[in-house]
């Protein structure tokens, strides 16, 4: 606890500027909620909040986030979570968080201390028991450690090695310390940038050296190590930063494989990363219209039935396409990253795949953004023009007569330093700035392209499907055994707002998040299934389901969805 306070309090610190900004403006910004961090290793479905995301420390708290609200259930340490603009941001709250916005407890009064930008940290080694350490690692399986106190030889090295270093929280660079640092700043100026040991992902010390991971390893941070990949993934090329699921039909039952193990004939997976082969299962015929394929947003993909977003280093500028790994001279820091960045100026990427970019030693620099190696520097001649950087516009934008200019309706650009194009058919793009074009919704069609919204079909007509060009005549359903519109009412229809979890959830048997995604007639089927069921809240954009015996209390979830009222007999 000690360690976990001692880094939220460095963190509030930096962030304390940016804090006493957003609190000071009167207007509520639009796509912003509070969250809070309540820790690691926690059973999110027997505590009343929603995780951001899959093993994530932070957790939506829409109803406002509190010491009384948060405490019982983990660490108290409320933050903001803008998702409203390309990359999301999370800011530190100095206290509590309403609507969307800090409310700081105490008046801070002005000071002359410096706003730090870096903090102190040191290289403490490889295969390290923090748990035991009173420090804090800066990422899962880093060796590198945060040293609030400041990083000298007699606090750092009963511990570990003393090698301090500052980190750069606006790049997420590492520059070594020739000496001690303190406040963020080496006390002797940073180190002169000879060979170092702090290595790449895909490679791990040894013996002086970097090394890269063997096949069925990998290392995803900068100066980590290599470790086994999971049960489900495999790994087969040297220097591998990431792990890869094993594809449907192919299985991992163990760690460090090297390759996923095809199913024997007649038996397959179910979804993508599995650890064994189930039997292959004919669907017998039914009446029932079959539902209709998941389509997942930019900066997502489909693994098994339901949506997840791409890992850090990875990107997806398409509707309905696959995560990829960011190209050499671009990163993507951000859970979700619908575009790769490329490194800004003095800072490189030489491989694919990585989070941040790395900055280049003292006395070099790179000659463009985007770049894969470092040049030194060079005094240029006094001249009496002035030299203007080439314009690169983002994703959404395209150069017109030296400025970016964003797209207008009907038209996208998902690639930085592109052009606008127009929607092709059975899409649209209603936005100024789009990314990506929108497949049309079932009932609405776009014949032509670069079409700013759907048409909608006549009556009596429909489409067979997403992102079609045409309609056609509605058909008639035989009659079913499933409940009918008698058994139950939607109270609550795509809106943010169903039961409060706490001492009426029954439970969560579909989470998309976590890949256990269901239709919203296999979600009714559950309630039907559960004798205590009365209520439940399907949730559209991540496939979940939560089943509910009362609904008297209502809350306001992270996403939206439909609650609907079972009546039984």
């Amino acid at each position: 606890m000690l360690k976990v306070q001692l880094l939220l309090c460095c963190i509030a610190f930096v962030s304390a500027s940016r804090l006493l900004r957003r609190e000071l403006e009167t207007e509520e910004a639009t796509g912003t909620v509070c969250i809070n961090w309540f820790g690691n290793n926690l059973d999110w479905d027997n505590i009343p909040f929603e995780s951001m995301a899959d093993n994530s420390p932070w957790g939506f708290t829409p109803n406002g986030c509190t010491e009384a609200t948060v405490e019982p259930y983990g660490v108290y340490a409320c933050a903001t979570y803008d998702y409203s603009s390309g990359s999301p941001q999370i800011e530190m709250c100095n206290g509590d968080c309403f609507d969307g916005v800090c409310v700081i407890a105490v008046t801070l009064e002005p000071t002359s201390a410096p706003t730090l930008e870096s903090a102190c940290i040191n290289w403490f080694g490889n295969n390290l028991d923090w748990d035991s350490m009173p420090f804090e690692s800066t990422a899962e399986m880093s060796p590198w450690g945060y040293t609030p106190e400041g990083c000298t030889e007699a606090i750092v090295e009963p511990y570990g090695e003393y090698i301090c270093a500052t980190y750069d929280y606006s790049s997420g660079s590492i520059m070594r310390c020739n000496g001690d640092c303190f406040d963020g700043v080496c006390a002797n100026g940073h180190a002169t940038q000879e060979p170092t040991n702090v290595c790449s992902v895909g490679e791990e010390l040894i013996g002086g050296d970097c090394w890269p991971c063997t096949p069925g390893n990998f290392n995803a941070n900068v100066g980590g190590v290599c470790s086994a990949c999971p049960k489900g993934t495999y790994a087969s090329e040297f220097g591998s930063g990431a792990c890869t699921f094993c594809e449907i039909g192919f299985v991992a039952p163990n760690e460090a494989s090297q390759a996923c193990e095809a199913c024997p004939e007649g038996y397959t997976t179910e979804v993508f990363g599995q650890t064994e082969c189930v039997p292959e299962s004919t669907p017998e015929p039914t009446p029932q219209p079959t539902s209709q394929t998941t389509i997942c947003s930019v900066g997502e993909e489909l693994l098994g039935s339901s949506c997840v977003p791409c890992v850090p280093g990875t990107f997806n500028a398409h509707v309905g396409g696959v995560c990829e790994v960011c190209s050499e001279g671009t990163a993507a820091s951000d859970l979700g990253s619908e575009a790769c960045t490329p490194c800004d100026i003095g800072f490189i990427a030489p491989l694919v795949g990585l989070q941040n970019c790395m900055v280049c030693s003292e006395g070099f620099t790179t000659d463009g953004f985007g770049q894969t190696e470092c040049v030194p520097e060079t005094t240029e001649e006094p001249t009496l023009e002035p030299t203007l950087e080439p314009e690169v516009c983002s994703v959404g934008e395209e150069l017109l007569e030296g400025s970016c200019v964003a797209c207008v309706p009907g038209t996208y650009n998902e690639i930085v330093g592109g052009v606008c194009a127009s929607c092709p058919e059975g899409t649209f793009a209603s936005d100024v700035g789009s990314i990506a074009c929108t497949p049309c919704d079932i009932g609405f069609n776009a014949p032509v392209v670069g079409l700013e919204n759907c048409m909608a079909c006549p009556e009596g007509y429909t489409t067979d499907g997403f992102g079609q060009t045409e309609c056609i005549a509605e058909t008639t359903n035989e009659p079913t055994q499933e409940p009918t519109a008698e058994n139950w009412e939607v109270i609550y229809h795509q809106t943010k707002l169903t039961c409060f979890n706490k001492g009426q959830k029954i439970s969560q048997p579909c989470n998309g998040g976590r890949g256990t995604g269901c239709s919203y007639d296999t979600c009714m089927q559950h309630c039907f299934d559960e004798e205590e069921c009365n209520f439940f809240f399907y949730i559209t954009s991540r496939s979940g389901c939560i089943l509910y015996d009362s609904c008297d209390l209502t809350r306001t979830p992270a996403y939206s969805g439909t609650t609907v009222q079972i009546t039984r007999n």
